[in-house]
């Protein structure tokens, strides 16, 4: 059973949202918070001014955040952003090297680094993956990572794309999740689009 909840705009949405964090952190509940819609939805963005707001609040934030790296209006790549070092590494790329996913060629050392980040955090108040997708439905990428996140004592914020929601509820037996599902709607069933993840 999961719990959805939704505003009247971005600004209402963000407010909802880090209110959710702030609440499951003051009760200890920690259920998984998953913010989910469309590629180019605003997902990573989102996640990311939570997890400042969440720092200016003196709360200790790991994970990572993937940005997009865009060409001529298309997307070419993504770098993943340690959110408690601010170090910075390759993930995905339009050309190879790396592990073909979709139309992207993922970095080992770009997992290497993703790996890493997210064993640190967690050990921290809120621990974010950005994002769960095909990779980590199929056992690989952020998987393992994924699932000790979800034992450990860290609130989780996460992000899927909506597509992919119903599945990685099921896979990684999310308990109670809470969701927040931003831009316009679409099935959940696996797309016929190309991005990563």
């Amino acid at each position: 059973m999961s719990e959805e909840r939704s505003s009247g705009g971005i600004g209402a949405e963000f407010t909802d949202l880090l209110n959710c964090a702030l609440d499951e952190l003051e009760r200890g509940t920690r259920r998984p918070i998953v913010i989910t819609g469309p590629i180019g939805a605003g997902k990573t963005g989102l996640a990311r001014r939570l997890a400042e707001s969440l720092k200016e609040r003196g709360l200790r934030v790991g994970g990572i955040v993937a940005e997009r790296s865009m060409e001529r209006g298309e997307t070419v790549g993504y770098t993943l952003v340690d959110l408690s070092s601010g170090k910075e590494r390759r993930f995905a790329s339009s050309t190879p090297p790396g592990i073909p996913v979709g139309r992207f060629f993922i970095s080992d050392e770009g997992l290497a680094f993703a790996k890493e980040a997210l064993a640190k955090a967690e050990g921290m108040d809120v621990a974010f993956l950005d994002e769960v997708g095909r990779m980590e439905l199929s056992g690989e990428g952020h998987a393992g990572p994924l699932r000790r996140l979800l034992s450990s004592e860290s609130l989780l914020v996460m992000t899927v794309r909506d597509s992919f929601l119903k599945l990685a509820i099921e896979r990684f037996s999310l308990d109670r999740p809470l969701l927040f599902p931003i831009g316009p709607a679409a099935p959940l069933e696996r797309g016929a689009d190309r991005a990563v993840g």
